[in-house]
């Protein structure tokens, strides 16, 4: 014979509070996919979060697609930001006087990089010994160290 919890509340209810938290969870997550927006949204501390990751397979998947879909939109900004530009708003003496369009070359690097990296990743030369990669890669000389 099953005990209903200390809360008085059933099993069958005690399922649909953590389906309806689950999903308050969710809606605030997919804002800003940060551990915060969404146990504010849902009104429950970051180790019941824990737990549903553990346990619900289903929860993951969701969380997940939700990652997934910001990180779609945050490259196309990027792509955006980096192609066409954006007004940037000139201002003298206090007073809006013109915009300005701005690209962001540290963007189009990126997305080259992460697009092409065969064509434009960092290129490391390793040739010579061990010593001489040391002190390229890591930007000391191992000799002094031991």
């Amino acid at each position: 014979m099953a005990y209903p919890s200390h809360t008085g509340i059933g099993e069958q209810q005690r399922l649909q509070l953590t389906h309806a938290q689950k999903e308050r969870y969710l809606r605030g997550f997919a804002v800003d996919c940060t551990l915060t927006s969404g146990c504010q949204a849902a009104k429950v501390a970051y180790r019941t979060v824990y737990k549903w990751r553990e346990t619900d397979d289903e929860f993951v998947l969701r969380e997940n697609a939700l990652r997934t879909a910001l990180a779609d939109r945050l490259e196309a900004e990027a792509i955006r930001r980096a192609y066409n530009g954006y007004d940037r708003p000139i201002y003298q003496r206090g007073e809006l006087v013109g915009v300005e369009r701005v690209y962001s070359d540290q963007l189009l690097t990126l997305l080259l990089k992460s697009l092409r990296p065969e064509k434009f990743r960092e290129r490391i030369d390793v040739s010579g010994s061990v010593e001489q990669v040391v002190r390229q890669v890591v930007g000391f000389d191992p000799s002094a160290v031991l």
